[in-house]
């Protein structure tokens, strides 16, 4: 199938996103869609092109890392981008929020908890 599963990643310098308005801290940093290269091949998307991700929630543009350093069949992208509000510095900088690809379908949350899933979600990659 073209079923990917999605999973977040953090990256240590972000602390979750309030380091991002901080130019000095993430003037180097570059969120990135990590995707294995075999998956990439099969939908003709060569590393560093910007890519939909969509799930059934919505579509994403983001640009994408080819790397086998995810399993096929999965994608990683880094939490805490897609900054919108108040925050100057942070607003500008490139990357999406991808939160916003989990459902918001009480029927598809972990029914004991009530969280919305934010890892293992199915999504679709293809060229913008």
């Amino acid at each position: 199938g073209d079923a990917l599963y999605l999973f977040g990643r953090r990256k240590l310098a972000s602390l979750n996103s309030w380091m991002h308005n901080v130019e000095r801290l993430v003037r180097t940093a570059k969120p990135t869609l990590l995707m294995h290269p075999d998956d990439a091949r099969d939908r003709q998307i060569k590393d560093g092109a910007m890519v939909r991700i969509s799930s059934r929630a919505t579509t994403l543009e983001v640009e994408v890392e080819i790397t086998d350093e995810v399993v096929r069949g999965s994608v990683n992208y880094p939490h805490g981008w897609g900054h919108t509000g108040g925050w100057r510095f942070a607003s500008e900088r490139p990357g999406a929020n991808i939160n916003l690809l989990a459902s918001a379908d009480p029927k598809d949350w972990e029914q004991v908890s009530g969280m919305t899933h934010l890892d293992g979600i199915a999504v679709t990659v293809l060229p913008a």
